[in-house]
């Protein structure tokens, strides 16, 4: 059985509630110059474009940012704490979903 590297689940690991999920995106032309300077296929860029498009139809809350650092970070961190959860701990019953933040 192949192991988890840190931060991965295990298999058959489950996540333990009460969990929160966020995207952490920045815009498409960013995105786009640093696959560029990286020297990525097309095909890598055209998936990366379709991946980052559909992790925002996903996503209830979304984090954009390209530029201080320290205030995203302080933003993911006030929502993190804030946050109700997207998975509920057992027994909390249904929660709504976080608004987009941008």
């Amino acid at each position: 059985m192949p192991r988890a590297r840190p931060g991965e689940l295990a298999p058959g690991g489950r996540w333990a509630p009460p969990v929160r999920w966020a995207l952490l995106d920045c815009p498409d032309e960013v995105r786009m110059r640093r696959l560029a300077a990286r020297g990525a296929p097309p095909e890598w860029t055209a998936g990366a474009m379709a991946d980052a498009a559909q992790g925002r139809s996903l996503a209830t809350t979304v984090f954009t940012g390209d530029g201080d650092l320290a205030d995203l970070a302080a933003r993911v961190l006030a929502w993190a704490r804030d946050a109700e959860p997207s998975m509920p701990a057992p027994g909390d019953g249904e929660k709504p979903h976080d608004q987009t933040l941008t």
